[in-house]
């Protein structure tokens, strides 16, 4: 138990007082020894009662400190702990209210340092609409409604890292250069003085940076880099302002704050079952594991602190959020080790069982592990077994990345406080007093997560004063000086042929294949297919395999070191149609990759077509904008006919690299050719778009092929959900009606590509003409003068060598795209107005 140390006196024997004397009548030394004691008493009991004597105790044990002191009344299976403060690293980023919105701009490219836009509270055309929510979270601060409370904590408006210029270059009192000449940043030369430059920080930023906006909205974001590549003066010395957005972003991701258990927390513990201490044999027999008698539980406090309304965490039920502090529990028990032989030894991570360690039944034995009861510790008895760490089984850092959903669980850390641990023993049907073994960690947790200090703690060599180290913004300007100087010594060395950074070149070539299904591959194939069976006697010369490797082979797809497969599918994108339909079945119908265009046209300049929404201008348009007559010029709005055509498309991304001023895309068909008209029967519907057209942009490229489908203009045939069905009326008239289901997918009815190559083109040398049979009950029309009954019909039409083709639904083109270096920039002409400009050609 505390005890009282007292105060120490002064007085011993030398305080005046009236003893006996010799030459008293009574008188004997021992007759003063009563008096002197009482004298000695008093006045130390005067000096332990003095109004400055200051209380002091001794011998403080965990169990005198009453704050976060975890307890058990023995009356049941619950685990309290007393109302407390205590400090946690605080590691929640996925309940953030960010104060600024940042977007990578460079950093992905070799040589390449970070940099980032930044938002500005000004409208604007930031990704995902975040000028706008910067404007609204800026103006919660005019409001003092507890809805728009922020949790400011003082770390929004302040930096922690010096600027520094380089490596080798501490900014001195003159300050670094950020802005060339003139300084901007970190409140200008008054802040700045004595040298204009930035040189006082880490300090408290200034308002105007924390919270700009463009004067006159000329801008809606500002660059944000970790290294200034463009300014040697400046180098790092804008890092701490990147810094601090970066935390106005995150909202002080992995801090130390402080967390108030205001009332006392309780949470119950399970009981003992001895089915944890089981294992699965080689046989799939779970089989028990005998004499274990207990397990040791560890009872921690989830983090919530004083500066957030609420945090998330993760437990056994997925993601949580709490608004105070709450206990939570690790089981010391097993997880049920499997012996059994599994397919699944290849997985590198598995789903947990539960909230429990991989405790072993031998532990309670080892009689080095665990606490043991003396006589000078508070330990009623001898602890063994498996114990769940008290230190990071649950203190996780989030993952910090700007292209992680505000949703992702990796945003989700949590900060933990261990607090006891408990002795759960077999029988026993509650937690006494004497189970509970206060660990408490005097009051804060882990400063750094477990990944984190063994991060340093591996580092080899070891780091140091001599070997600290290295952050990624340094790392990438020593790569960027690496790539830099090598790509120097590269350009002595390497000639402009074939560079694509000193000339114009390939850069990329490949196929959008129709595929063996529906595209001129099938054709081929079934032509192929059929003649060799039909000239070889060889069954092996027709097989599936060997069809289809002689036409990779013979039409030079590839081949050498780059081997091209031929897909089954096309290559071409699912249609819109197709993708916002319910269907379980995408692809796999022949019509499934088509587009179709239908409009509304009429034959007038002010009609109103729905399915035009943007036009050029038409009529004369003077300079300014206006016509001649100083009127809004009209612009078109109607494709003047009714129009009808189908195409499909591919969309290819690449990554652009830094040297590319711009590129262009080729195409071209291969072993196919597209239908630009109808050449049977009339309908109101007018042919009218063919062709391959290419969609550039930033960083990719879209390549669309566009056809007229063999029935030309006949509706009825659409690869819908159909914009139109054609229904016949009273006349011989057609009607356009409006419908919405998915039909014809499976139709031939879209075939709009032959196969005109010379193996099928030529093989008619025999025939005097190519002869047809029709029923007319069912096929087409066949004209004036021919059979107009139910019977079959033989028409002969063409001449002897009338060219064969096969036919297929999606074309196969072949592309490449061509790309213009930065140094080749001044060759790159995009306004050539005037009479016959005169361009620079590029000497060789």
């Amino acid at each position: 138990m505390a005890e009282r140390i007292y105060q120490d006196s002064t007085y011993k024997f030398t305080d005046p007082i009236r003893f006996f004397k010799a030459n008293d009548p009574y008188y004997f030394e021992v007759d003063n020894i009563p008096i002197k004691q009482l004298q000695e008493n008093c006045l130390w009991l005067k000096d332990q009662i003095r109004r400055d004597a200051t209380i002091k105790i001794s011998s403080v044990k965990r169990a005198d400190i009453d704050e976060l002191r975890p307890y058990a009344t023995g009356a049941d299976r619950t685990v309290r702990v007393k109302p407390g403060r205590y400090t946690a690293r605080i590691n929640d980023a996925s309940r953030k209210a960010p104060l600024a919105y940042l977007q990578k701009v460079m950093g992905e490219a070799l040589g390449d340092v970070d940099a980032y836009s930044a938002a500005l509270p000004n409208a604007g055309t930031f990704p995902n609409n975040k000028n706008a929510i910067l404007q609204s979270a800026l103006d919660t601060f005019k409001s003092t409604q507890a809805q728009n409370a922020m949790g400011l904590n003082g770390l929004a408006e302040r930096a922690f890292t010096w600027p520094v210029v380089n490596v080798d270059t501490p900014v001195d009192g003159n300050g670094a250069k950020t802005t060339g000449t003139t300084i901007l940043s970190y409140g200008g030369f008054d802040v700045n003085a004595p040298g204009g430059g930035a040189s006082l920080v880490p300090f408290v930023i200034t308002q105007a940076l924390l919270w700009a906006k463009a004067t006159n909205a000329v801008a809606d974001q500002i660059t944000l880099p970790t290294f200034e590549t463009t300014n040697p003066d400046s180098g790092f010395a804008k890092l701490p302002k990147t810094e601090n957005f970066l935390i106005k972003a995150w909202r002080g991701v992995s801090r130390l704050a402080v967390v108030d258990v205001e009332d006392e927390i309780s949470i119950e513990v399970p009981q003992f079952d001895p089915a944890d201490f089981s294992y699965t044999n080689e046989f799939g027999v779970e089989t028990p594991v005998a004499g274990v008698q207990q397990r040791i539980d560890l009872v921690f406090i989830y983090s919530k602190p004083i500066d957030m309304s609420s945090v998330n965490i993760i437990d056994r039920n997925g993601r949580q959020s709490i608004s105070k502090p709450q206990l939570g529990i690790v089981r010391g028990a097993g997880i049920k080790v499997n012996l059994n032989p599994t397919t699944l030894y290849r997985e590198n991570y598995v789903v947990p069982a539960n909230d429990s360690i991989l405790a072993h039944p031998a532990d309670q034995f080892n009689d080095k592990l665990g606490f043991t009861s003396t006589s000078s510790n508070d330990i009623a008895f001898d602890v063994r077994g498996s114990f769940p760490s008290p230190d990071d089984i649950l203190n996780i850092a989030p993952l910090i990345s700007e292209k992680l959903e505000d949703t992702a669980y990796e945003l989700v850390g949590q900060s933990i406080l261990p607090i006891a641990y408990v002795f759960v023993q077999d029988g026993s049907q509650v937690v006494l007093s004497t189970d509970v073994i206060d660990i408490r960690p005097f009051f804060r947790t882990a400063e750094l997560s477990y990944n984190e200090r063994t991060g340093i703690a591996a580092a080899f060599p070891q780091l140091s004063l001599a070997n600290p180290a290295v952050g990624k913004a340094q790392l990438d300007h020593e790569v960027k000086n690496v790539y830099e100087n090598l790509n120097e010594k590269i350009d002595v060395l390497r000639t402009s042929v074939g560079d694509p950074q000193t000339g114009m070149n390939t850069l990329a070539t490949g196929y959008v294949f129709g595929g063996w299904n529906f595209g001129p591959e099938g054709a081929l194939y079934d032509y192929y297919k059929k003649r060799f069976a039909s000239d070889n006697v060889d069954v092996t010369l027709d097989t599936d395999a060997y069809v289809k490797t002689y036409i990779v082979g013979n039409y030079g797809l590839g081949g050498a070191a780059a081997q091209i497969s031929v897909p089954v599918y096309p290559d071409w994108d699912l249609s819109k149609w197709c993708t916002i339909q319910d269907l379980s079945d995408k692809g796999l119908y022949v019509n499934d990759y088509i587009n179709t265009f239908v409009s509304n046209g009429t034959p007038s300049d002010d009609a109103i077509d729905a399915t035009v929404v943007g036009g050029s201008f038409r009529g004369a348009v003077r300079a300014d904008g206006l016509t001649p007559q100083g009127q809004t010029p009209k612009r078109l709005t109607n494709t003047y006919s009714n129009t009808i055509f189908h195409y499909v498309s591919k969309k290819i991304k690449f990554v652009r690299p830094t040297w590319l001023a711009d590129y262009k895309v080729n195409v071209g068909y291969l072993n196919c050719l597209p239908q630009t008209g109808t050449s049977r029967g009339s309908f109101a519907w007018n042919p009218s778009y063919f062709g391959t057209w290419v969609e550039k942009g930033f960083d990719y490229f879209i390549i669309y092929v566009a056809w007229f489908s063999p029935e030309g203009g006949n509706a009825e045939g659409l690869p819908i959900p159909a914009p139109y069905t054609v229904t016949n009326t009273s006349g011989g008239k057609k009607k356009k009606t409006s419908i919405s289901t998915v039909s014809n997918r499976g139709s031939g009815a879209f075939a709009g590509f032959i196969v005109p190559v010379g193996d099928i083109l030529y093989t008619n040398t025999d025939a005097l003409s190519v002869t047809n049979t029709y029923n007319v009950a069912t096929g087409p029309s066949l004209g004036a003068g021919l059979n107009n009954n139910s019977q079959p019909v033989t028409q002969s039409v063409g001449y002897k060598g009338n060219p064969r083709i096969a036919r297929c639904t999606y074309p196969t083109v072949m592309w490449s795209i061509e790309g213009i270096p930065v140094v080749d920039a001044p060759y790159l002409y995009g306004n050539l107005n005037g009479t016959n400009p005169t361009i620079t050609l590029k000497e060789k």
